[in-house]
């Protein structure tokens, strides 16, 4: 037998040895206690759990904790993962979505974003509200507008149209509107101008100079885009600021007014 094996034999001989030798010795000194109780002792009596509302944490009770709404979170809502569909127009016709990432914002006065009012608006009610506002519909390229079934000439191609609820005031659309409203009055830019402040009431919602605004109950609006079932605020774009003149849906711009790559 090599010196070598003989060496490991004893090693293991003496491990074995080191590890019965101390259980023993634990085995010796191991000492056990009764639990002694008094005839007259009582259970300590556990309240029924009761669900209540969780305390918020420290950064939610930052305003700043709600991130400030820019153009990114306009951004197309396209993806190759989405199935193919039929067209309801044509049932022998499959329409794809888009690649939403393959394409930019729109390209408004040479600038890619959407248009300003909307951000003012959208983070002014944030900040009024400390709540969350959820954009269920940004902007659209064109391809995807077709396939989550925009109706023709949808201003969401064009980077001046948004839908959107607010996390807590999901079913009262009223008060999003009334902040709407509350937008004009106390923005300075806004402070002499009776065309901005008041707004006009038709069958479809409220007008002003610059902004249409229609609210979609739960069983309205419903397509790709707004899938959830709350009712949810749209705001269109009707008059460019910088240009003063109206907008007005041009499809070409719609379809040119992008990049890709």
């Amino acid at each position: 037998m090599s010196k070598k094996r003989i060496f490991y034999l004893l090693l293991f001989f003496l491990w074995s040895c080191s590890t019965s030798s101390d259980d023993e010795i634990k085995r010796k000194n191991a000492k056990v206690e009764y639990i002694i109780r008094q005839h007259d002792s009582v259970y300590h009596a556990i309240e029924k759990p009761q669900k209540r509302k969780r305390d918020p944490y420290p950064f939610e009770k930052d305003e700043n904790s709600i991130p400030k709404i820019t153009k990114e979170f306009f951004r197309c809502k396209g993806s190759p993962h989405h199935p193919a569909i039929q067209d309801k127009k044509d049932p022998s016709k499959l329409l794809n979505d888009c690649e939403g990432y393959r394409h930019s914002l729109p390209m408004i006065n040479g600038k890619e974003g959407v248009y300003p009012v909307l951000l003012d608006i959208l983070n002014y009610i944030q900040r009024k509200t400390e709540k969350r506002v959820v954009i269920t519909c940004g902007h659209n390229c064109p391809m995807h507008s077709e396939y989550s079934e925009e109706p023709p000439g949808s201003r969401h191609m064009l980077g001046a149209e948004v839908d959107f609820y607010v996390q807590g005031l999901e079913n009262e659309p009223q008060k999003v509107l009334n902040l709407i409203f509350q937008f004009y009055k106390e923005s300075l830019a806004f402070k002499k101008n009776i065309e901005y402040q008041q707004f006009s009431k038709s069958s479809q919602g409220y007008a002003n100079k610059e902004i249409f605004i229609r609210v979609f109950q739960k069983n309205e609006g419903r397509n790709f885009n707004n899938r959830h079932l709350y009712p949810y605020v749209c705001i269109q774009v009707r008059y460019d600021r910088d240009l003063k003149e109206n907008l007005v849906f041009n499809q070409v711009r719609a379809e040119n007014g992008i990049l890709r790559w």
